[in-house]
């Protein structure tokens, strides 16, 4: 059952990918740790708790369970210094709470942090992209034609449904919609690249477990994207310094 957490364990993977996870994990974190600000440090810390914790939220699966990973949320508000976050925050799961591995640390990380860091350029293009074209947003057939993923459509379709229904079919917050966006998209490429590193560096055939992993991380991403999309929402209208794209 460990096998269905997007955090390989121990003894899963063949020693080159653990050596090699931890060798691109030091990259990513000396790159995401330079010329780092002290006032930079309390909201890195304060993302590695929210990061932490959301392992604890479970949601039950048939016969196992799976949690909110929130690198998005991460990515968007942090950017290159997710790393930092997803590096500390998988140490303290895999330490405290036996989730994931130790010599797995390294892949695990890059797992994680390499979605998290692709979440701010893609929270701000979409955001860019709906306030430039608010009309074509407006038509769920048009962003279903623009996302050209059937995931991302089913939810976005969804999300225009209920603003259908409330009477409020045009009035979705640009911010919501890109956080939103970037969360359900975070959720598929980091459950989807855990599923290619399962098949191709595992000590086992892991391929159907591989394709369990990814089916069951597709709801997680349309609940994720909710959550992030919200989050991003809120931050915008209260600190939108957070979540803002300019200088960024």
């Amino acid at each position: 059952m460990p096998l269905f957490a997007v955090h390989i364990s121990d003894g899963v993977l063949a020693w080159p990918w653990l050596i090699g996870g931890f060798a691109v994990a030091a990259l990513l974190l000396a790159w995401g740790a330079r010329r780092i600000a002290d006032e930079e440090i309390p909201r890195i810390g304060l993302l590695t708790a929210g990061f932490f914790v959301a392992s604890l939220i479970h949601v039950r699966l048939g016969p196992t369970s799976v949690h909110l990973l929130l690198n998005g949320l991460v990515g968007v508000v942090l950017g290159s210094r997710a790393v930092l976050a997803v590096a500390v925050g998988l140490f303290l799961q895999a330490f405290l709470l036996a989730h994931g591995g130790y010599t797995t640390l390294g892949v695990n990380c890059c797992i994680m942090a390499a979605p998290a860091l692709l979440a701010r350029p893609l929270y701000c293009h979409v955001l860019a992209a709906g306030r430039a074209n608010s009309a074509a947003w407006r038509e769920p057939t048009l962003a279903i034609g623009y996302v050209l993923h059937p995931i991302v459509a089913a939810g976005l379709s969804g999300m225009y449904a209920v603003a259908a229904v409330t009477g409020r079919p045009t009035g979705i917050d640009p911010a919501f919609r890109a956080g939103f966006f970037t969360g359900l998209v975070t959720v598929v490429l980091t459950a989807g690249l855990n599923a290619v590193i399962l098949v191709v560096a595992g000590v086992e055939d892991w391929s159907i477990v591989a394709a369990l992993v990814l089916a069951a991380h597709l709801p997680i991403a349309v609940i994720e994207g909710l959550v992030v999309g919200c989050t991003t929402s809120f931050l915008a209208r209260e600190r939108p310094e957070l979540v803002s794209c300019i200088g960024k």
